[in-house]
């Protein structure tokens, strides 16, 4: 299982959606589940918590082998999303993103 971050957000939209093209299921940790509706209504798993509380952390992470938390740059900002297959498992993974660790 995968962890993605940011989902409501640019960057982790687009990781999302080429998660999802790719058939691959995962899970989100958002904030607002309501801003995030759509994202359950494709499939995607949510968990309502916020990086900032390590125990919403906890809970979203149960049974997640791979997490990834993205984080747009300033370029990127200004230019549009960048998604890209970084290799080792995780799709999406560009900019300043950095991987979670998993624990069960």
């Amino acid at each position: 299982m995968i962890l993605l971050t940011g989902i409501t957000g640019n960057i982790g939209s687009a990781t999302a959606r080429a998660l999802l093209d790719k058939g691959v299921k995962f899970r989100a940790l958002v904030r607002s589940l309501d801003k995030a509706a759509s994202w359950a209504e494709k499939g995607v798993e949510l968990v309502q918590g916020d990086l900032d509380d390590a125990a919403s952390v906890q809970r979203a992470l149960v049974g997640v082998d791979r997490a990834l938390r993205r984080k747009e740059t300033a370029l990127e900002a200004r230019v549009g999303p960048v998604a890209r297959d970084r290799g080792a498992g995780v799709l999406g993974e560009g900019g300043d993103g950095e991987a979670l660790g998993a624990r069960d």
